[in-house]
């Protein structure tokens, strides 16, 4: 956060804690990081109406940056993803900069995007065989139904 603070120049930034850690903790970090002097405006809005208004999202790897594709946002990305084609993956924070520069020249396809990674990566839920293919899944990954204590129904 510092290095997205000091180097987004004249462009506000807008921070929301992840719903799914502890809500208290990460907002006395904001708390301390806007006491440190990082110009911060945390937010509990609707993140798909903070996405409507932003010009990038940046995060460590969250589905955030994929909701943003569906606003036609380019995301910078703090941390390994394999969606990192199309987004900015940053290493060095001193060079944030850089990355926001690029992500907002790039001209990445997300509704293609977004089709293919959805029907290569994820399931139909209204799939007949569903259950096995998330058995499936499971078992590729090294856990057999046997493994995950499965029985066979009888």
């Amino acid at each position: 956060m510092r290095s997205v603070a000091a180097q987004a120049k004249d462009r506000p930034v807008v921070i929301k804690a992840h719903p799914s850690f502890n809500p208290k903790a990460e907002q006395q970090m904001i708390h301390a990081l806007q006491a440190e002097g990082l110009k911060l405006i945390p937010t509990h809005a609707n993140i798909h109406d903070i996405l409507a208004a932003c010009s990038v999202t940046v995060t460590f790897n969250s589905a955030v940056a994929l909701e943003g594709f569906l606003h036609h946002k380019p995301a910078i990305l703090f941390g390994k993803s394999d969606f990192h084609h199309v987004c900015e993956t940053v290493i060095d924070p001193e060079k944030f900069h850089d990355h926001l520069t690029r992500a907002l020249s790039a001209q990445h396809d997300y509704q293609h995007f977004l089709y293919w990674y959805f029907s290569t990566f994820c399931l139909a839920l209204d799939h007949p065989n569903l259950d096995m293919d998330i058995l499936q899944v499971f078992t590729n990954q090294g856990f057999s139904p046997d493994r995950l204590g499965l029985r066979a129904a009888p």
